[in-house]
């Protein structure tokens, strides 16, 4: 009968001190009751006796609050073991809409020593005006699987306002935000199926889904749209009271050309600032393709890589015939001990230009002459050269040589590096 008696003193007392709440954050104060921490009363599951050794806190994130606006009730529960489940079963609240959160934990360090606080949270919509006193079933302690205590929760008084006459009965309640993800892809091949990945963030009572804003994906001529898929499935996030809604929507273009996007309008109710907001969010545009374009595009490059290929082996090939044949023109030079094969060695340098066989030595230095112009300093060599092999005068063979092969460097200097 004494714990009985003390019980019921206790929750008149919370029932009494009206103000609930340490805030998580969320949501704004308004009105005039301010919402303020309220000690819980933590009773023993056996013997009925208050435990004062496990502190905690109910909180609530506004005490006056507009028709469907979300509101955060929080309990924090102190406890010295980290290994404590808070459970409150199915809350259910005449004329309201309730959200369970999960769990939470985080280790505190206070005057006695390091400690965890638990806490239990839900969101609730009020579908009804006029003041109410929202009262929570007591919530089970329970620790290493066993229910030790049972935690009481005064009730907590809250003022519930109609909505403006301005806003519209679909309008969501409460900030909204919107980031869309388009295709990466440069351009939209026609009738090809794409996706836009829409993320809502919002606090929406169960069941409401984003209808108004979906609908602005209309399809036309140049796009159509598919019906969107919820990405969290039918038991999702959609309409859970979560903070966001993913959607994946298909479209396909129907039209070549640049083919624009729609601009998506978000429009909710400002519960801070009591007015509609409005943001537009532009989506651009694509340029669409035929697939035959693409089929086209594929053969014609696949042309230009197989000319630029055949460009590059026949300029390697010429390269190639040049290197051997200038080194053959080298070899020639170091071994020549006569006019005549100087004159020899000189016919592998016409071979490697494509230049005509059996050509005299006049002929070879006009050939020459005309293909480098700059690099003159050779005509002496020939025409001294050309003296001795027709005209029987004595030349040196070294000098000459040596002019020979600088200028054979000089036209290919990888022979220097790699040797003859």
């Amino acid at each position: 009968m004494v714990v009985r008696l003390l019980l019921a003193i206790v929750l008149l007392a919370g029932s009494v001190a009206a103000g609930v709440a340490l805030g998580d954050g969320q949501g704004t104060v308004s009105g005039d009751r301010a919402p303020r921490p309220v000690e819980t009363v933590v009773v023993s599951s056996r013997s009925g006796q208050v435990d004062a050794s496990i502190p905690g806190s109910i909180e609530i994130s506004d005490a006056s609050v507009w028709i469907n606006q979300a509101v955060y009730v929080t309990l924090r529960i102190e406890s010295e073991s980290p290994y404590v489940s808070l459970d409150a079963g199915d809350v259910r609240l005449d004329g309201m809409d309730v959200q369970a959160q999960a769990q939470v934990r985080h280790p505190v360090e206070t005057g006695r020593g390091a400690r965890t606080v638990h806490q239990l949270s839900w969101v609730i919509f009020p579908h009804v005006i006029g003041e109410f006193e929202i009262e929570l079933p007591p919530v089970r302690y329970r620790r290493d699987g066993v229910v030790t205590h049972l935690i009481h929760v005064p009730g907590i008084p809250l003022h519930v306002r109609p909505l403006p006459a301005f806003v519209p009965p679909t309008l969501p309640i409460g900030r909204m935000g919107l980031d869309v993800s388009l295709p990466k892809d440069l351009f939209l091949v026609k009738h090809k199926l794409n996706f836009l990945e829409l993320a809502i963030s919002t606090r929406n009572p169960p069941g409401r889904k984003p209808v108004e804003l979906l609908r602005q994906l209309r399809s036309d001529e140049a796009l159509t749209f598919y019906p969107p898929r919820n990405l969290a499935g039918e038991d999702g996030e959609a309409g859970s009271g979560r903070d966001e809604m993913h959607y994946q929507v298909p479209f396909a273009s129907g039209a070549t050309g640049w083919v624009p996007l729609p601009t998506l309008r978000l429009q909710y109710f400002d519960t801070a600032t009591g007015k509609i907001v409005t943001e537009d969010h532009p989506l651009g545009g694509y340029v669409a393709i035929a697939q035959w374009m693409i089929h086209t595009g594929a053969v014609l490059l696949l042309l230009i890589v197989a000319a630029a290929l055949r460009y590059l082996y026949r300029g390697f090939k010429r390269h190639l015939h040049a290197f051997r044949s200038y080194r053959a023109a080298l070899n020639g030079l170091a071994r020549a001990e006569t006019p005549a094969d100087l004159k020899s060695a000189l016919m592998h340098i016409a071979v490697a230009e494509s230049w005509p066989a059996n050509l005299t030595l006049l002929s070879w230095l006009r050939c020459w002459a005309r293909r480098y112009p700059r690099k003159s300093r050779v005509a002496d060599a020939i025409l001294r050269l050309q003296d001795a092999h027709y005209g029987g005068q004595g030349i040196g063979i070294e000098e000459l040589r040596a002019g020979l092969m600088d200028t054979c460097y000089e036209r290919m200097p990888i022979l220097r590096i790699i040797g003859s």
